[in-house]
């Protein structure tokens, strides 16, 4: 009884251990750097992105005053400008442009999302 007490006792152990452990499985395309940077980036997200955190901002982030802003040592793609925030709840920032249509934006956002879902393996949910 006490052997199946103890072996218990260590299977919950581990199932609440590793409860929380989410892991993306790298891209099928090799040349894909958008997706390897984007699965590299997602997978650092539980760790509160310890390894993707370049040197702070020096000046103040006016969307973001009151939390520690971080330059992102992972750059995707077309991205111009990358901020790891870290507030409550940490998240990543790419800034992909200003655009002069609607159009164009739209455009972006097709491209952006094709290739999220290409990098995901084709495990997404897409809503219009």
């Amino acid at each position: 009884m006490l052997r199946f007490a103890a072996i218990l006792f260590f299977f919950t152990l581990t199932s609440v251990l590793f409860a929380q452990e989410f892991v993306v499985e790298a891209p099928k395309k090799k040349k894909d750097e958008f997706a390897r940077a984007f699965v590299k980036l997602i997978n650092d997200a539980p760790n509160k992105f310890k390894d993707s955190k370049d040197k702070p901002f020096k000046e103040i982030d006016s969307l973001h005053p009151t939390s520690k802003v971080f330059h992102s040592k992972i750059k995707l793609p077309g991205a111009i400008t990358s901020k790891l925030i870290m507030d409550s709840l940490p998240y990543a920032e790419y800034f992909f442009g200003n655009f002069d249509t609607v159009e164009d934006g739209d455009a972006l956002l097709v491209n952006l999302t094709n290739s999220i879902a290409e990098a995901m393996n084709r495990k997404v949910l897409f809503r219009n």
